[in-house]
């Protein structure tokens, strides 16, 4: 379900690239709306079914698909694509998994470091360049959003402190996830 209805396509990537406003209002839109017939939505909407069916399972499966996916080296396009899928899953299944996941270690260990990571970059970057890290960047950003009350209070602190610098990055997508 993930890698075939989740990943972003490559006319999603163009839009983003191209009209990342309009990207950002789409992704708002199939997040927020029950009657939207996107593949991403639908995907969700399905893992969300099976989720409510077989949790233990499903959970397994998607948390062990996630993680994997965490530790593969070098990050290809693909791999970012199907991290970035795996991670919007996590967070619209929240609810559903929400025993399985510590959000706060799963900050700690990999969010907060992809997060300082581009503001490193930002820092370096001549103009707001689409790159295809910035996809697992923005997705952090909005699972903070979606996640963050697991956090404890200094965690959410740092975390709130690194989302609100991406207020000011180039790339439109990721300034409107923050």
């Amino acid at each position: 379900i993930i890698s075939k209805y989740l990943v972003l396509s490559p006319k999603d990537l163009s839009e983003w690239a191209n009209d990342p406003e309009s990207f950002a209002r789409q992704v708002a839109d199939v997040e927020s709306s029950p009657e939207s017939d996107t593949p991403i939505h639908c995907g969700v909407a399905l893992l969300q079914c099976l989720l409510e069916r077989s949790d233990e399972n499903v959970t397994n499966s998607l948390l062990g698909m996630a993680s994997q996916l965490q530790s593969q080296q070098p990050m290809t396009v693909e791999n970012i694509l199907l991290k970035e899928a795996a991670y919007r899953a996590i967070g619209e299944c929240f609810l559903h998994i929400r025993h399985k996941v510590n959000f706060n270690d799963w900050y700690k260990n990999e969010l907060r470091g992809i997060l300082q990571q581009q503001q490193q970059q930002q820092q370096d970057a001549l103009g707001g360049v689409f790159s295809h890290d910035n996809i697992i960047k923005a997705r952090a950003l909005w699972l903070i959003g979606v996640c963050g009350e697991e956090l404890l209070t200094d965690a959410w602190d740092e975390a709130f402190t690194l989302a609100v610098q991406y207020i000011q990055s180039p790339d439109l997508v990721q300034a409107l996830q923050a």
